[in-house]
């Protein structure tokens, strides 16, 4: 059965694990025991399936991960496919940090997203993550567009962490075991974030399929007897 390593972040070759009392999982989701071949359920983030499904095909698969994992197929021509994990009990999140991580396995250059979100579906979008057909990984927010500050490669397993931190209304987000987005102010004031949504952006063919596995929200304060914030935590390394 896998295991999620609560928050490890390997960067320049030290791994640090990032724990903070009283820590909540929101969400898991390994696709394991799941039967290989079929479109994955939406029975929602208390049995680790998505929720909402839109223009887009999934199938279980145990290929090209190790494990069992989740493939999105492009079935659109005129829109995207989107495919939304919600949190469980409905969960918004406003104060402490959210935690997400995800691994990701691209076979092709086309166009994919991985957007988190309010609980509710007309939200805003705290961190929008747009995988672009030419290898750039682009982000933007709603204070605006922070540029590409990665690339990503098919045939292999690729991690990403995000990590928010809702009291400073900033967040962060490693690629590839990099730090690429450091300390940036996502521009929303007075919501929660909720879900994440994923899947294939729109283009006018519908050739696109990519793969997500172990895709992890975690939640939790640093509380008062704990020595150091995040921002501690991460100037001991950067």
């Amino acid at each position: 059965m896998k295991q999620c390593c609560w928050m490890l972040i390997a960067t320049c070759g030290l791994a640090l694990a990032i724990a903070p009392a009283g820590a909540d999982t929101l969400l898991s989701a390994d696709f394991s025991g799941m039967t290989i071949g079929q479109p994955v359920g939406i029975g929602g983030p208390t049995v680790g399936e998505p929720d909402n499904i839109q223009n887009c095909a999934t199938a279980i698969r145990d290929t090209p991960f190790p494990t069992t994992c989740l493939e999105m197929d492009d079935e659109s021509s005129v829109g995207s496919g989107s495919v939304h994990f919600g949190f469980l009990d409905g969960a918004g999140v406003a104060t402490g940090t959210v935690e997400i991580s995800a691994k990701f396995w691209f076979t092709e250059y086309e166009a994919f997203y991985f957007i988190v979100r309010e609980p509710q579906s007309a939200a805003q979008s705290f961190t929008d993550v747009s995988f672009r057909d030419d290898g750039n990984v682009f982000v933007y927010d709603a204070a605006g567009s922070v540029g590409v500050v990665a690339t990503y490669v098919t045939g292999r397993a690729i991690e990403m962490f995000i990590i928010h931190d809702l009291d400073a209304g900033t967040y962060d987000i490693w690629w590839d075991g990099v730090l690429v987005v450091d300390d940036r102010a996502h521009g929303i004031v007075g919501h929660s974030v909720g879900g994440v949504w994923t899947g294939i952006d729109w283009d006018p063919d519908v050739d696109g399929v990519f793969y997500m596995d172990d895709l992890y929200v975690t939640t939790g304060p640093f509380t008062a007897n704990e020595s150091r914030t995040w921002g501690d935590v991460k100037a001991t390394w950067r």
